[in-house]
């Protein structure tokens, strides 16, 4: 390994075992990539991503947002230097060979270790179901999760993950009654996107009762996104009173890419 693959130019004799052997790595979805890293794949595949600086090659991390994009599988049987070729598997539906131990049918993801297993990281990374103990089938997620942060009521400012595209922001809270209020639930979820529908909004109407007479509170949730900053607001109009900070629930949002 280390080597690009064969170039031919005009006038050359192809040998038929060159010949195979490409045409055997174009069917099986091989190429031949720089490595940004040492990467060692004696023993099983790993999976790698494309390093934005260098457009290299790298090896995926279930716990690095930097490290998330997975493209394929590094096959197995080299162990190169930076800066070198590694023979490489990329294309969905191309199956990867080399692996020992897989439960056949079950989804595969990256771990915070850079291996593979049935359940997710910290962040999830799909790279395929698994055909046999030894072969996965490469497969890519779609919206998948990237964590979430919390807040309380009011206006608060979350700062979302670079790679982040889809935001859905919930909010839940009870509150007992007292001199006031009535014992209630408050739940609302909205969505919004880093491009396009970058803000939303829900209201919930929330009654209970204060010595006998009734109480309406109508309480407002919105969200906008700009840039890495998503601002949550909630608010209340207790019965057709001015609008004001309602800070009791918690808010959270959680993202996905």
């Amino acid at each position: 390994m280390g080597e690009p693959l064969t170039t031919f130019t005009a006038g050359d004799l192809l040998p038929g075992t060159t010949l195979n052997s490409n045409f055997q790595n174009a069917r099986d979805g091989l190429l031949e990539l720089i490595c940004a890293e040492a990467i060692d794949t004696t023993t099983v595949p790993k999976p790698f991503y494309i390093n934005s600086g260098s457009g290299w090659i790298g090896l995926c991390d279930g716990n690095d947002q930097t490290k998330l994009e997975f493209v394929g599988f590094v096959k197995s049987g080299q162990n190169v230097g930076a800066g070198a070729f590694a023979q490489v598997y990329m294309g969905e539906g191309v199956i990867v060979k080399g692996f020992s131990g897989l439960s056949r049918g079950s989804k595969y993801y990256v771990q915070d270790d850079g291996t593979i297993g049935t359940s997710v990281g910290t962040y999830e990374i799909l790279v395929g179901i698994a055909i046999s103990t030894t072969e996965i089938i490469l497969v890519k997620g779609s919206f998948e999760y990237l964590g979430n942060t919390s807040s309380g009521g009011g206006t608060n400012v979350h700062t979302a993950p670079s790679k982040a595209r889809i935001a859905i922001v919930k909010v839940f809270g009870a509150k007992t009654g007292d001199s006031s209020n009535g014992t209630h639930e408050r739940a609302a979820s909205i969505v919004i996107s880093k491009v396009g529908a970058t803000s939303n909004q829900a209201s919930m109407i929330v009654q209970g009762s204060s010595g006998g007479g009734g109480y309406v509170n109508s309480i407002q949730l919105s969200a906008s996104w700009s840039g890495d900053s998503i601002t949550t607001k909630l608010y209340a109009s207790p019965n057709g009173s001015a609008d004001s900070d309602y800070t009791g629930p918690t808010i959270t949002v959680y993202y996905y890419r």
